[in-house]
């Protein structure tokens, strides 16, 4: 799946779908054709997706998808779901309670492990040791850089093509 979320793999896409029809073939002479659902299927599309609209993440419906309890909240009964959404939405915006949550990824700089290690934009591995603010309250970390590096898996890619 990184290799499908990330602009920077695009010459993997095909070796992404190989493996996607790998994984969906062996999943059904695993467990069976009855536990094999349309979501299973769908997945071999998803390079196509890829092909069409680029990373998967700049096409995704999860905002939308996590939203849906926003919108139940905003209703009172089961008639007319589509008018209760707009009336409550009205509500908010005259009210100006209106929640405008960006889920925009954080990323945290910790010294704790696992969360201590980072890749620069040069491809060195970093370990932080020690976080300090300067005299202008700017971060400051204090790191060891990983000068022998070895692959984690080979299989089925090599973890430094990711």
């Amino acid at each position: 799946m990184r290799i499908l979320l990330s602009p920077n793999y695009k010459q993997y896409v095909e070796y992404a779908r190989k493996l996607l029809v790998y994984f969906v073939k062996s999943f059904e002479q695993t467990y069976g054709s009855q536990f094999m659902s349309y979501n299973f299927h769908s997945l071999i599309h998803l390079p196509d997706d890829y092909n069409r609209f680029g990373p998967l993440d700049c096409c995704s419906a999860f905002p939308f998808e996590n939203y849906m309890k926003d919108l139940k909240k905003m209703l009172r009964k089961n008639e007319k779901p589509l008018q209760q959404v707009v009336r409550r939405y009205g509500e908010k915006c005259k009210s100006g309670n209106i929640d405008h949550n960006n889920d925009i990824k954080k990323v945290k700089f910790t010294t704790k492990e696992p969360n201590c290690y980072f890749s620069t934009q040069s491809g060195e591995i970093v370990k932080i040791t020690e976080i300090v603010s300067s005299s202008s309250n700017d971060k400051i970390f204090i790191g060891k850089i990983f000068l022998n590096r070895e692959e984690m898996f080979v299989s089925p890619l090599k973890s430094s093509k990711l």
